[in-house]
């Protein structure tokens, strides 16, 4: 009878014999080791012990390397985590347009990211070693979310977010996992946390793509979960909520579990919350299926737009402003700006460079659209040709966002406005300070001349007022002026115009611009004959004006107004509160 190791090798291959004895060794203990040695010829047992003496030391010197590289992860964690908290700190942004510093939470989440793409192919091997607590990640999120209420209560933090990115929501959610005993405990575990977070949250498509990789009885208990709980108050917020990430999980689940149902097509997901884009792009590039992931990229933004205008229009971002297609005072989304940024990066690879350069001005001014500054240096890197046509929105967005509701009257002239050609010096490079100075300098000595255009500019005249009155003696000279010039016009974010107006010299049209106010102030007194109610607060703040520029003049409407309006005393009572009458 042949021996069967001589049966082993005719019948198996030489990989697979290497399996099957790596199989064996592994299941024999300290002591059957021993037994096998003294079993065998002593030139077999020899170099055995010693091949296995020196495959442990391999293995522990391994698993040591990869705890000090742990340790070394965690440290640079740390790290991070103490520049949090501190007003002078690494997170705080200084930007000219904020009149406060306040906390800059997406380079927090950007250099936390970094470290956890290290950590995340190590955790299974850190689990397994047992080096790590179970409450590693939780604990230290909620030490991170600590640390950003500390900052000073006047930056705002308690109103801020910072979401993670992928690999720390991966980290967060895999270590769970791992020390989690079923899918239910994991479960209750990941929203435990979520419940105790105030200012952090995790990547909505990273926790989504995470529950639906599961194994289909995983996903299976998940669901089932959900469905018993979802009455409870816990439950029943995140699945009617249009922000919760749970909304989709479980509507999805529910299309794979719940009776009866008919799975989605994309389209259609989208159709119903933008955010499910979020996953079918990851999915995507999961599967380096870049051509189908740009235009997924497209539809996301499109349903994106749809959803706050409810519109059914397409977007194509070569040709449509994204801040232009919002409502007027919308809100900045994290994942947006995210969105717009992967995209990018997706369009380069493709090797598409109208719709990157077009992309980057949507994404600069989306995030940042009234900081001129920023937007100038994404077209200094960016073919102008391309986005010019994006420019002139920009253009109009500010211009709409200066002049209020303004905007929609003298529209013709106010396009044409010093406020466009401000704009325009900003960004285009061809056009310098003399070709602005002219054209202001015309624009002021036209109205000076004819004072139905003033009428009709008065918002254009007053923004210039209030933005010349802070860089020089205006106000000191003509207190009143200054006052009655006043609009809430041109107040939001006027940081980068104003900038740019003292650095393009605007402060040496100060006579000009104040000839024009003398010569036309009086036009701007309202005449109180006309006045449908006993309210003449704005006759007499604008006769003051007339007084701090022509008190002849003035004195000589007081004569006309004591003889036409004696009769009406409110009229007089304000003239009295100004010093007037």
């Amino acid at each position: 009878m042949k021996p069967i190791g001589k049966k082993l090798m005719e019948v198996l291959r030489e990989d697979q014999m290497i399996r099957l004895l790596d199989s064996v060794f592994m299941l024999l203990d300290d002591q059957e080791t021993e037994k096998l040695f003294s079993d065998l010829d002593e030139d077999i047992a020899d170099p055995l012990s010693q091949i296995l003496s020196s495959e442990t030391e391999e293995i522990i010197s391994e698993e040591k390397s990869i705890e000090d590289k742990w340790q070394e992860l965690w440290r640079d964690w740390s790290d991070i985590e103490s520049e949090v908290g501190d007003e002078d700190g690494e997170y705080v942004s200084h930007d000219k347009h904020q009149e406060t510093p306040y906390f800059d939470s997406l380079t927090l989440a950007e250099d936390l990211d970094e470290v956890a793409e290290e950590m995340l192919p190590l955790l299974e091997e850190i689990y397994a070693s047992g080096a790590e607590e179970d409450d590693a990640f939780e604990n230290a999120v909620l030490d991170l979310e600590d640390a950003i209420k500390t900052y000073p209560e006047r930056m705002g933090t308690e109103d801020s977010t910072c979401v993670f990115e992928a690999a720390t929501t991966a980290c967060v959610l895999q270590w769970r996992w791992l020390v989690s005993d079923s899918a239910t405990s994991f479960l209750e575990n990941i929203i435990q946390l979520e419940d105790e977070l105030e200012i952090i949250s995790l990547e909505d498509a990273t926790v989504i793509s995470f529950i639906l990789d599961m194994s289909e009885e995983d996903r299976t208990e998940i669901y089932e979960y959900i469905t018993a709980h979802r009455d409870e108050a816990e439950w029943s917020k995140r699945l009617v909520s249009e922000d919760s990430e749970w909304k989709d999980i479980y509507y999805v689940l529910s299309e794979n579990f719940g009776p009866g149902d008919q799975p989605e097509t994309p389209d259609s997901m989208l159709t119903k919350d933008w955010r499910h884009g979020l996953s079918l792009i990851k999915d995507l590039l999961k599967e380096k299926d870049l051509a189908a992931a740009e235009k997924m990229y497209e539809k996301t933004v499109a349903s994106f737009i749809r959803g706050e205008e409810d519109h059914e229009k397409d977007w194509h971002p070569e040709e449509s402003l994204l801040i232009s297609a919002l409502t007027d005072g919308y809100e900045t989304e994290n994942d947006v700006i995210r969105l717009l940024k992967d995209w990018t990066g997706v369009t380069e690879k493709l090797k598409m460079p109208e719709r990157t350069a077009a992309l980057k001005i949507q994404a600069v001014t989306y995030q940042t659209p009234h900081n001129w500054d920023k937007v100038r240096k994404v077209v200094q890197q960016t073919d102008m040709s391309a986005v010019s046509h994006l420019l002139e929105q920009w253009e109009i967005f500010i211009l709409k966002s200066s002049l209020g509701d303004d905007f929609g009257t003298g529209k013709r002239s106010s396009h044409n406005s010093w406020i466009m050609w401000l704009m325009e010096v900003s960004i285009d490079e061809t056009k310098e300070k003399p070709w602005f100075t002219r054209r202001l300098n015309n624009w002021l000595t036209a109205l000076l001349k004819d004072s139905k255009k003033f009428q009709n500019q008065q918002t254009l005249v007053r923004i210039l007022t209030q933005d010349l009155a802070g860089m020089s003696d205006l106000k000191k000279k003509y207190p009143r002026l200054s006052e009655a010039a006043k609009t809430r016009s041109g107040q939001k974010d006027n940081t980068s115009r104003r900038n740019w107006l003292k650095k393009i010299g605007g402060q040496k049209f100060v006579p000009l611009l104040t000839d024009c106010w003398i010569k036309h102030a009086v036009n701007m007194v309202p005449n109180p004959a006309d006045t449908a109610h006993s309210k003449y607060d704005v006759h007499a703040l604008w006769l003051s004006v007339v007084n701090e520029v022509d008190p002849q003049l003035c004195e000589r409407i007081l004569n006309r107004w004591r003889k036409d309006h004696k009769r009406r005393k409110n009229l007089w009572r304000a003239l009295r509160k100004k010093k007037l009458g």
